[in-house]
């Protein structure tokens, strides 16, 4: 529990260091980054090389470079995003073509767009930082969640999935994420109804991210994504309920 403390507070301080740093290519290098990692990650549980989304999700790099604002559209990275979630589920369930590298390849966009996107939008609002408007709500889910479910946990949530989870842990996190939303979204000057759609996009979508990764990696045999963060895994560990959040809650402020 220390180290997965310590490493969390850790990759906090990076975000919001990235986030409100006063120079664009910060931000967008750590969004590169984690987006290539997690690409990777994706090759692992779709059981190929990793070149497959590496390449799809420089292909959305590449992209957001040559039309700066592509991802300011609001329904582009819902779309990129549900095309990458459905491409990475038929990659892991289906036998069937096309190939588990073309899936791949496509599964870039479930890491790449909602990153690309956060970036995007955030870059281009007064005052910066406003990146952590829906990360704040899933992490404060995710704290909210371990906590109740410690304290009141009895019913399983998905035990198939993920056996930890709990009915009332989910509650928590359902919660957590209102609370937090509300609290950025006012922080930053938006009305707080915009914050409460972010929450609730946060604690219902942001759960089912969740246990999206965990049926990715239970079908294909791994506890974790990936070791690069001690005491959670891989990148795909820390940011699965992220994705699920992000373009649906900046919906909430088109």
């Amino acid at each position: 529990m220390v180290l997965r403390t310590v490493t969390a507070a850790v990759l906090v301080l990076i975000v919001l260091a990235a986030v409100f740093s006063p120079y664009p290519g910060v931000l967008i290098g750590l969004v590169s980054l984690v987006s290539v990692l997690g690409a990777m990650e994706v090759g692992r549980l779709t059981g190929t090389t990793g070149f497959g989304p590496v390449i799809g999700t420089l292909a959305l790099g590449t992209l957001h470079f040559l039309r700066p604002g592509v991802f300011l559209e609001p329904w582009v990275p819902v779309l990129v995003s549900v095309a990458g979630i459905l491409a990475a589920y038929f990659a892991c369930f289906s036998t069937s073509k096309p190939s588990k590298e073309a899936l791949s390849f496509l599964a870039a966009g479930w890491v790449a767009a909602p990153l690309f996107a956060l970036a995007e939008w955030s870059l281009s609002r007064q005052p910066v930082g406003q990146a952590i408007i829906p990360c704040v709500p899933v992490w404060v889910g995710d704290t909210a969640a371990i906590f109740v479910g410690r304290a009141f946990g009895k019913r399983p949530l998905a035990p198939k999935l993920s056996p930890k989870k709990t009915v009332e842990g989910s509650i928590g996190n359902l919660l957590g994420c209102l609370v937090g939303g509300v609290a950025m979204a006012m922080a930053f000057g938006h009305p707080w109804w915009r914050g409460l759609l972010v929450g609730l996009a946060a604690g219902t979508l942001g759960q089912m991210g969740d246990l999206f990764e965990s049926a990715l990696k239970r079908k294909v045999g791994v506890k974790d994504s990936g070791t690069l963060l001690p005491g959670h895994g891989g990148v795909l560990d820390r940011i699965d309920s992220l994705l699920f959040t992000i373009p649906f809650a900046l919906l909430a402020f088109v």
